[in-house]
Parts: C-alpha cells; sequence; structure tokens
C-alpha cells in the first residue's frame, strides 16, 4: 500500500457541492439597449451527507499523525476490535514485521494513535495490542454458539478495496451448521472479503462475536493447482480458539447472549464503538 492518503486521490469529489448545470438562459427583449448587472447567484447549500463525505475525504487525504510515524510509510492495515479496556484483537500477521502500529476508530473525529504489542501466537495467527486510549465499547462474545444462524452472519472491518478506508464497513457472510461446529479449527464461510478484513470479528445475529477472520482462498493459486475456480472463501478463527488464547495471556473478556435479533445497519453502528484500524508502518 502506498503512504496513507496518497492512493484516495482516485476518491471522487465531483458533486460535494450539490452544483448542478445552469439552464438555459431567458430570451432578452429586443428593446433593451444596455445590460444590467445581475445579482450574484446564491451558492448551493452541502447536504448532510456530502458534508459528511467531503469530511471522510478530507481524512484520508490529510489524516492528522502521531510523530511515531510522521516519517514513515503505512505498508498495510487490518481490523481489530477491543476485547477488553485498552486491549484490541487482532490477527498476528497483520502486527509483524512492523516499526510502529497504529489504531483508530471509525470516528472522524479519531486519529492513529500508537499501540504496543502484547502478545502473539503465529500458529493460531491472533495478536492483542495495547490501546493508548480507552475503549469507547468492548465487543461481546457469542455465549451459546449453537443458537447462531450461518445463514445471516456478518463481517465487520476495514476492508481496503485498493484505496485507503477509514470508515467500517459490513459484509454478509453465509456458513454451512457444519462449519459453526466448535470441532473446526477453522470456520469457513462465504463472503466478499477483501485486504484489510484481517483481524475483523464475525459476529451473528445478535451482533456477538464467533470468530475473527483469518484469510480467505486465493482464487487464482486454488485455480492454477487445481483448476478449480473457487471465489468468496474465507476462514475465521472459531470462538474456542480465540478465547483459549485470550485466557493464556490473562486478558479479561465478555461472554454474553443477546436476545435481540439485530438489522445488519444496527449490528454495523454498534460495533463503532468497539472496530479499529490497525495499520502497520515501516
Amino acid at each position: 500500500m502506498k503512504r496513507r492518503g496518497v492512493t484516495a486521490l482516485g476518491v471522487l469529489i465531483a458533486g460535494l457541492c450539490g452544483c448542478t448545470p445552469l439552464g438555459p438562459h431567458s430570451a432578452a427583449k429586443t428593446n433593451i439597449v444596455t445590460a444590467q448587472p445581475s445579482a450574484a447567484p446564491a451558492l448551493p447549500q452541502r447536504s448532510e451527507a456530502n458534508t459528511e463525505r467531503a469530511a471522510y475525504i478530507e481524512k484520508v487525504l490529510h489524516p492528522t499523525l502521531p510523530p511515531e510515524v510522521a516519517d514513515r510509510i503505512e505498508e498495510s492495515m487490518g481490523t481489530g476490535f477491543f476485547v477488553a479496556d485498552r486491549v484490541i484483537l487482532t490477527n498476528r500477521h497483520v502486527v509483524a514485521n512492523c516499526k510502529v502500529l497504529t489504531a483508530e476508530s471509525g470516528d472522524p473525529d479519531s486519529s492513529p494513535t500508537p499501540t504496543t504489542l502484547l502478545a502473539a501466537d503465529p500458529q493460531l495467527d491472533l495478536a492483542v495490542l495495547s490501546s493508548r486510549t480507552d475503549a469507547p465499547g468492548i465487543a461481546q462474545f457469542e455465549g451459546r454458539l449453537e443458537r447462531a444462524d450461518g445463514s445471516d452472519l456478518s463481517i465487520l472491518g476495514f476492508p481496503s478495496h485498493g484505496l485507503s478506508t477509514v470508515e467500517p464497513s459490513i459484509v454478509p457472510v453465509a456458513a454451512r451448521p457444519a462449519e459453526l461446529s466448535p470441532d473446526h479449527p477453522l470456520m469457513r464461510f462465504s463472503a466478499d472479503v477483501h485486504p484489510g478484513h484481517s483481524g475483523s470479528p464475525v459476529v451473528d445475529e445478535y451482533g456477538a462475536v464467533i470468530g475473527v477472520v483469518r484469510m480467505k482462498v486465493d482464487t487464482v493459486t486454488t485455480y492454477q493447482k487445481t483448476g478449480s475456480v473457487v471465489t468468496d472463501i474465507g476462514f475465521a478463527i472459531p470462538n474456542r480458539s480465540v478465547l483459549a488464547f485470550l485466557k493464556k495471556n490473562h486478558i479479561a473478556f465478555q461472554s454474553a447472549e443477546p436476545r435481540q435479533s439485530l438489522a445488519p445497519e444496527a449490528r454495523l453502528d454498534a460495533s463503532r464503538a468497539y472496530l479499529v484500524r490497525v495499520g502497520c508502518w515501516n
């Protein structure tokens, strides 16, 4: 990934002011011999949506960076989430070989804050970071996995799509009931996974975490080796392994059984309090 902000020049900025083309001029009367100065046209008002879009682009192009990364390049990024106050969970490969790590929420007013690696497990591909800022919210792990509906799951995170992303988004996920079994070392699912989703929580219809995104199937490599076209297949680390990792490192976490089913938009809104964008700077 290029220096953060530069790649975002591809973002379309036309239409931010809500301008519309001028209409045809009124026909002039033939008996007018001198032109009167016309009043200056009123400037169009920005809608709330356009104002938010402008703020988003400004944040991408001109982020407020801490001195620790002022002369560095953000080479990669992923997703993490608060599992305890000032403790962020993500993938180990997201934070490997990084001189400086940062975390920032999807709040338009937030900025990257340096974080410290607390512990990591290369085999599980999990890591926990120490945040300098308090957690606005803490994710809850599903306390009763058997009730999760595999056809109504979601991934919450910061996919890059080739551009630097500073706002979280939600992706629908489907998994067969057998894949949700705690006996599997990895949970297979079907979803549109992109770079930046690494470390994202997979949540059920109640908004509770049931796993952590680890990787997706490489379509090109798989076709070259097998002749089969496999798309949109990913794998997540299930709760059993995630919670064992947290316990091993003496990190408290919240397990619950929420009763209210949430629409996808509500899941995303709830996640904004605990989701963070993790940056790797060198």
